[in-house]
This record gives structure tokens, sequence and C-alpha cells, in this order.
């Protein structure tokens, strides 16, 4: 899918030349390339059919930004065009008016558009009904005012929207109750936020919507809930579906939304506040809340001691630079006896270690923060499920002993010096060791195929063994695979048809070369495939650049992460008449995979980022 699309108009002396142009900018590497020749082309084509002077109007619009960083990747191509292009902008801005507009429906990303304060964030109003009824009939009869009879109550209907209210309210009515409640926690999120799946199966599961059934855990009821298959790891809510969704809620006193748009206080007794773009009241009556959710910075917010039946505490500000919580917030953690989800890792929380009464949180299932640091006796939160951002290079003096007391852990994400480790359970679902310093030495005995839930796995190590790529693939569940390693065999780890059942995303960085070399039948549900590794090297001690993907007959998208900044150097032979193109190794690395790829009968999306 294409980042954004941008819309040229220019009106010229004596006429209008208006046009969708410029399109797909799929890898941000070749952004400055592209744009430039988009530039230039529009340029041309503009001068070759008006040759008279701009005197009027310019206008480029760049549609639709989703996220941030859209937003920077156009800013980047705007000054990357202005930059191979000296007269750009002298002539740009020479003609009488011009304007660059960028459109988002998110608040946040139009204030990160603002870079000067000429800029100027234009809020749009609602369509009115008789503005609504002429877009629908020019998009649907290409006429402003008339329809067929017979589809006028129709297109009334529609316009007021009843037809669709009336559809979801009578899907929504035959859901079985736990998915209703399910569905109207939902309404939360504002609108077009990517919620992370796990983060909403968690609220779920905290809120307790999810029911316990004789036999099963909450973990292996949730999927259904989702019909999640291992693929998806976020998702959005269709604008109209959410637009119902919290009426539904507000009604039924579900959500109580603080937003300086919209406040919803139909009700006395706040169950679960909402708070938006820095929106808070300190009028309201959060004691009876169950939980409160945080989308920026807040003025002002209540003592934890007047919460005594909250249940999850989370701040879920993707976009912004402000948070909902400091440390002063913290105070009196203790007293939330029925805590059971505490988010803090997009907080402005930094008073580390945390406060020693969180040890008191016997409820706590879900702790995730950014440099978490745990005061001694935190083994005593014996519910916890998740523990993810843990600091382990300046831990408690107990660290490695109330970690082992953890049995019910599922998630753990952390730093720290990784030979040190020994999970505490072999029923860890997902394992992740962070940052730059979490090497291990050698490859860990406890990672076998006895981690019959083991998901999903995360580790650096400076020497792999084919041996231990075998112990890997011996993994029944595994999903998602990522491994950097510095040293691996000269003919690579060898990927057989036996290993890896289950394994649908694999991430391998090897600086010395593809490392891997995957065997015929090999990884049979594998959908992505991402390498990482030096060029030079790669062709040094492998001799090119192929590892058996014609094998993977299963795989949809492979990605290729390449270096070569001493490549020249490598390449000097090959060079002709002493100049050295900068393409020859990606070329030749193009070529060698590409010839692999298309022996695969589902044609897969290759794409190669040169470092």
């Amino acid at each position: 899918m294409a980042p954004f699309t941008l819309l040229l108009y220019v009106r010229l002396r004596k006429k209008t030349l208006r046009g969708w142009l410029g399109v797909s900018f799929d890898l941000p590497g070749e952004i400055a390339k592209k744009a430039a020749d988009w530039w230039l082309d529009v340029r041309m084509q503009i001068h070759k059919q008006h040759r008279e002077a701009f005197d009027s109007f310019f206008m480029l619009t760049c549609w639709t930004i989703w996220r941030e960083r859209n937003a920077r990747i156009f800013q980047q191509m705007f000054r990357t065009v202005e930059s191979i292009t000296a007269d750009i902008k002298e002539e740009f801005f020479q003609w009488k008016a011009a304007r660059v507009i960028m459109t988002t429906r998110i608040h946040s990303v139009a204030k990160f558009c603002c870079s000067s304060k000429e800029d100027v964030i234009y809020q749009m109003r609602p369509l009115s009904k008789i503005d609504s009824r002429k877009l629908l009939l020019t998009r649907t009869f290409d006429v402003d005012e008339k329809c067929p009879d017979q589809l006028d109550e129709i297109i009334y209907a529609i316009l007021r929207l009843e037809v669709v209210d009336s559809i979801l309210s009578l899907s929504y009515c035959d859901l079985p109750p736990p998915i209703k409640t399910c569905m109207l926690y939902l309404s939360i999120f504002p609108e077009d936020y990517m919620i992370d799946r796990d983060c909403l199966i968690w609220g779920w599961i905290c809120e307790g919507f999810v029911a316990e059934k004789q036999g099963y855990t909450l973990q292996e009821i949730q999927p259904a809930y989702v019909g999640y298959d291992g693929k998806a790891g976020a998702c959005r809510v269709h604008d109209i579906v959410l637009a119902f969704i919290v009426s539904r809620s507000i009604e039924e006193n579900f959500v109580t939304i603080m937003d300086r748009q919209e406040m919803s206080f139909r009700h006395d007794k706040v169950r679960r506040g909402s708070f938006r773009n820095g929106q808070s009241n300190e009028t309201v009556n959060l004691s009876h809340a169950r939980s409160l959710y945080f989308f920026g910075s807040l003025s002002w917010m209540p003592t934890l001691l007047d919460l005594q039946v909250l249940r999850k505490i989370s701040s879920l500000d993707q976009n912004l630079q402000g948070s909902a919580l400091e440390n002063n917030h913290l105070e009196n953690i203790g007293s939330l006896i029925h805590l059971r989800y505490l988010g803090i890792s997009l907080t402005e929380i930094d008073k580390l270690p945390l406060p020693e009464a969180i040890v008191q949180l016997k409820r706590l299932i879900y702790l995730i923060g950014n440099g978490l640091i745990l005061p001694d006796g935190f083994g005593n939160m014996e519910a916890l499920q998740e523990l993810s951002g843990l600091d382990g290079f300046t831990s408690c003096n107990y660290f490695m002993e109330d970690l082992q007391n953890l049995r019910q852990l599922k998630v753990l994400a952390w730093n720290c010096l990784a030979d040190s480790l020994c999970p505490p359970t072999c029923l860890l679902k997902k394992f992740e060791i962070e940052g730059t310093e979490g090497w291990f030495s050698k490859f860990p005995k406890w990672i076998n195929p006895s981690l019959t839930e083991l998901t999903k796995l995360k580790f650096s190590i400076q020497q792999m063994k084919e041996e231990d790529i075998q112990m890997v693939g011996g993994l029944p569940s595994l999903l998602a695979l990522s491994i950097t390693v510095q040293q691996t065999p000269k003919t690579g780890l060898r990927v057989s048809r036996s290993g890896f059942p289950s394994l649908t995303h694999l991430h391998f960085s090897d600086i010395h070369g593809p490392g891997l070399m995957f065997l015929e039948g090999a990884l049979r549900k594998i959908e992505k495939l991402e390498l990482k590794f030096t060029v030079e090297k790669a062709l040094s001690a492998y001799f090119g650049f192929g590892c058996g993907i014609r094998h993977l007959s299963a795989v949809k998208h492979i990605i290729i992460w390449a270096r070569f900044k001493l490549a020249k150097y490598f390449f000097e032979p090959m060079m002709n008449n002493g100049v050295f193109d900068v393409d020859y190794p990606r070329h030749l690395m193009e070529s060698t995979i590409g010839y692999e790829v298309t022996v695969l009968r589902n044609h897969p999306m290759v794409e190669i980022n040169m470092l």
C-alpha cells in the first residue's frame, strides 16, 4: 500500500491543469531518487504543455496521511527534491499563490506536519445534509441534484445512516453476551487508532470479559474472540462501526469519553474513563472507575487512594511526545489491591526503581514499562503473566530469585546479561532479549522443545552451531523468530524439512552473510523472511547470496537488508576504467535472489535495501 497519494493542481493564465501524480514510495531508501524523478517529470510536462509563465495558482496536496512516519517521509522527499534541483524552491515560491497541503484525520499527525509558525491546522466540519446529498448523487449517478424516483427513499435512508445503523444493530444484538462486551471495549480507543492485538486481549482478560472454561486457560480461549491465527498483530475499527460502538457504550455507561471535541457525561458514575488530547475534568467522580486509559498528557490526575476498585491503568499514547502518567502518580500504588494491568511504557515515569509498595499487588498480571527496575520482593506478585521492558542490568539484589518465583509468567521481554538468565517456567509464550548488550555467549540449554507454548522468540548470540538451529527448530508452536548472530559455520546453518513446523515469520541477521541454507521442503508455513548481512563478507565467506530461497514454497514476502560500505574495495577488480558502479552489488544480489524466486509458484514480493 502506498504511504500516501499526491495531488498536483496548477492553474495557469489560460487553462487549469490538474491530475493525480505521484504515487507509491515503497522503500524509504529510494525516496530521494523517485521523488526527484517525479518532480522533474512534472515540471517537464507542465513546461511542455504551457510555456507561458505561472501567474496564478499552484497547489501540492499530500492526501490522507495516517502516521507521523509517512508525514516524515513526505517532508524528506520534498527536502531531497529541493537539494537535487536548486531552482525548485525559488521557482515554486515565486508564483503568485502556492500552497502545500497535507490532509489527515489524526490530530497528532496534523501537529507534526506544522514545521513553522505560519502553518495552520484547519479542522473540517461534518458535511451538511445538502452537501452530503450532492456528494452521494455525484459519486453514484454523476449528477448533483436528481436521481431515479424509485431510489429517492433509499438515498434518503442512506444519508440518515438508518440502513447502516439498522444492520449494525441487528448484528450486534445477535452476538453472545461476552462478545458484545468485548466489542463495546473498542470504544475506549480514538478514531483511526492502531490497536495492538496483545494490548486488546490483555485488556479483555484484566477486565474479566473473557470467561474461563474448564480445562482451558484464558490465553487459550481468547483467540476465538478475535479469530486470531498468529498473523495479525494490530487492527483498526471502521469509522462507521466505531461510531455505532461509541453510541452504544455511552448509552450503557460502558465508557466515559473526555475529549476536547466530545464529552460524554450521561451518568454520574464513571466505570471506564478514556482521556484524550490532554482533556481532564476535576469534577468527574472516578471513585467507581474500573479502568483508566490515557491518550496524551493530562493537566490533572486523581490520587490513587481515590481509585480503590481500579483494575487497569494504561497509557496508550502512540503519537504525542507528552504523556499522562508521571512519577508522582505512582504514589500509593500499593493501595490498588484489585489492579491487574499497569502499562507505563509510554509515560514520563523515570523515577526508578518503582515504589516498593508495588510488590503488594498480588493480582497484577500485566506489567509493561521502559527500563523498569523492580524492587526486591517482586517475586511476591505471583499472578504476573507478562513482564516487559525490564532493565536487568541495574536490577535489585535478589533479582533472579524473585524472577524464579513468577511461576505464571508467559511473556518476558528485557535487556540483561543473557547468560545469567534462566526463565522460571515452561509456560513461556513469548521471550525477547532487547538492547545491544544482551548477547548469549553460547546457545542456552533451556531453549529446547520442552517449551511447548513458546510462539515468539528473539535473542542475540555470539556463535551459533548446526545443532543449535536444530534445537530451535524443534519448538513445536514457534510462529515468529528473530536471531542476531556474530558467527556461524561457513557452510551456513542448514534448515531442513523437519524443523520449524509452525514458523511464519523469520528475521535472521548475520554480519558475515545470509548464514542460513534452506534445504528442500524447509519452512513449510513461512510467510515473511527477513535477512540482514554485509555484502562483501557474504561473498568472501559464502561465495554468493544464494541460501536456498527457492525451496521456500510458502513464502510471500522477502526483505533483504544488505550493507555494502566497503563493497567498493571488494569489487575493485570488477571496476570499469576505474569507475565503480554503486549499483553493481545490488544488481548482483537481485539477479541471484531473483533467479531463486522465479521458481516459486506464489511469486513473493521481494524488497532489497542497501544500508
